[in-house]
Formats: structure tokens, sequence, C-alpha cells
């Protein structure tokens, strides 16, 4: 007896989203020349994009829902398709740019 329901949706669901925020770091990377391409900004730009379309989404939800927290006109669901976009932009772009402000430099030596 399987003590949990296999649900193969939210899985995919999860995979997918982790593809499409994988890929829009790399763009985001690669546009912004303060932000260093490395493994470690990568995966923080996919958690912050996960942290800013789920903040986003449910401000988004919070305003445009009707009573019955449901989004039913056609440019309300258009219209959260942006705002999880934009929300993952700039989610994953603060978690990098904290990391490149505040995170350890890399030390040179100086030849003196």
């Amino acid at each position: 007896m399987l003590l949990f329901s296999p649900m193969l949706l939210p899985l995919m669901g999860f995979v997918l989203g982790c593809v499409i925020f994988f890929i829009l770091g790399r763009i985001v990377l690669a546009l912004v020349p303060s932000f260093r391409f490395t493994v470690a900004n990568l995966v923080l730009f996919v958690m912050g994009a996960f942290l800013g379309t789920m903040t986003f989404m449910i401000a988004y939800d919070r305003i445009f829902a009707n009573s019955n927290q449901e989004l039913t006109s056609t440019w309300t669901i258009v219209g959260l398709f942006a705002v999880m976009f934009i929300g993952a932009v700039l989610g994953g772009s603060v978690l990098v740019w904290l990391n490149v402000r505040f995170g350890k430099q890399p030390r040179t030596s100086s030849t003196q």
C-alpha cells in the first residue's frame, strides 16, 4: 500500500519551471555584465525566480481574482503569465545581485 498518491503533474510542472528559469537565467546572466556567470549564480537565479514568481502570483491573485479566487477573463490569465515572467526576472536578478554585492569576493594578489 502506498503512503502517498503518486501524482506526476506537479513534478512535471516543477521540472518544466526549472528548465524555463534555467534558460531565463542564462539569458539574464549573459546580458548583465556585472552578473558573472557561475553555477552558483545560476542556481540562485532559479531559486529567486521561483520565489519571485510565487510572490507576484499571490499579489496578482489578490488584486484581479473574483470572490471565488478565480481568474475569469482571458486578459487576466494572459496578464498572469506576464506577471509570472516579470516576477521570475526580478526575483532571480535580486538574489544574484545580492550574491554579487555581499558574497565572498575572490582575492586578487597584488605584486608590490
